[in-house]
C-alpha cells in the first residue's frame, strides 16, 4: 500500500489532476439543504427524495398529471381533453420547493434555474423521454417581463434544450399584450379557462411532429390547453408539455 505521503507528492506534482477532481464542486451547495454537490445542481440525496416524493402520488390523472384520490379522470380532463398529448413534470406544488420556487420567480434568484432543469432532465429520463427536437417556452406577459426582467419558462428552457440538444424558439409562440386579462390565480378552473381562450397565436405555420412546450408552474392547465392548441392550429401533430410544478386548484 502506497504511504500517504507518496500520494499527496504524486497530487502535488500534478496541481491539474486535482482542480478537475473538485472543480465541479467550487461553489456549489444544493438549493434545499445547502450541503456541497455539483455546481447548478440538487444534492443526490434531495434529488431522490423529490422524484420519490412526486412518485409516491400513484393515482395521477394520465392526462394533466394531478394527484387524484380514487378516480381515473380529474373532472377537468375527463370534460375536455386537453390539446396536449403528453405532460411531464417535476414535482408537486408544494413546500419547500414550493417556496424555492417562488424564490426563482419573485426574487431574482436566476441561479436557480439550472438546477430546476437538471431536475426535470432527471425526471424524463425516467421516462420516456421527448421526441421533437424543437422546444418552445411558454411566453410571459409583457407586464411580467417588466416587473422580473426575465422569463422563468425560459430560463429553465434554455438549459433544458443544451442537455437534449433540442433547438429553442423563443419567438414563433406569441402572447395576445393588447387584451386585457385577469390573473389566474384569482379565478376558478372555468374562468381560467375562459380568460386566457385566444391568449397564444403562432407568427408562422410550423409543420413539426412534435414540439416540447415548457412552463413552470402549472394549476388548472389553462395556459398550457391554450397554447397548445394554438400550436396546433399552426400544424403541430403532437405537443410534449414540460412543467417544473404541478400546483392543484
Amino acid at each position: 500500500m502506497r504511504h500517504l505521503s507518496d500520494i499527496i507528492t504524486a497530487q502535488i506534482r500534478h496541481p491539474d489532476a486535482i482542480f478537475k477532481s473538485i472543480s465541479p464542486y467550487l461553489g456549489g451547495r444544493c438549493p434545499l439543504c445547502q450541503s456541497l454537490c455539483l455546481a447548478g445542481s440538487f444534492c443526490q440525496a434531495c434529488l431522490s427524495d423529490i422524484l420519490e416524493a412526486t412518485d409516491s402520488h400513484q393515482n395521477r390523472c394520465p392526462r394533466c398529471q394531478l394527484a387524484l384520490r380514487g378516480l381515473d379522470y380529474c373532472e377537468a380532463c375527463y370534460l375536455s381533453k386537453p390539446h396536449y398529448e403528453r405532460l411531464s413534470i417535476g414535482f408537486d406544488y408544494v413546500n419547500p420547493l414550493k417556496s424555492l420556487l417562488l424564490r426563482y420567480k419573485n426574487s431574482g434568484q436566476l441561479s436557480l434555474a439550472k438546477p430546476f432543469a437538471h431536475l426535470l432532465q432527471a425526471r424524463l429520463q425516467q421516462q420516456k423521454m421527448p421526441v421533437g427536437r424543437l422546444c418552445i417556452p411558454l411566453p410571459s406577459s409583457n407586464q411580467s417581463l417588466k416587473k422580473r426582467g426575465y422569463n422563468p419558462a425560459a430560463e429553465i428552457a434554455k438549459t433544458l434544450a443544451k442537455l437534449n440538444g433540442w433547438q429553442i424558439n423563443h419567438h414563433v409562440l406569441r402572447r395576445e399584450q393588447t387584451q386585457y386579462h385577469t390573473q389566474q390565480k384569482a379565478l376558478n378552473s372555468i374562468e381560467r379557462q375562459l380568460n386566457v381562450r385566444q391568449l397564444y397565436y403562432c407568427a408562422h405555420r410550423l409543420d413539426e411532429t412534435e414540439v416540447i412546450l415548457i412552463d413552470d408552474i402549472m394549476t388548472s392547465g389553462a395556459t398550457l390547453d391554450s397554447a397548445s392548441q394554438a400550436l396546433k392550429a399552426a400544424g403541430v401533430k403532437r405537443i410534449h408539455c414540460i412543467v417544473l410544478a404541478r400546483a392543484s386548484y
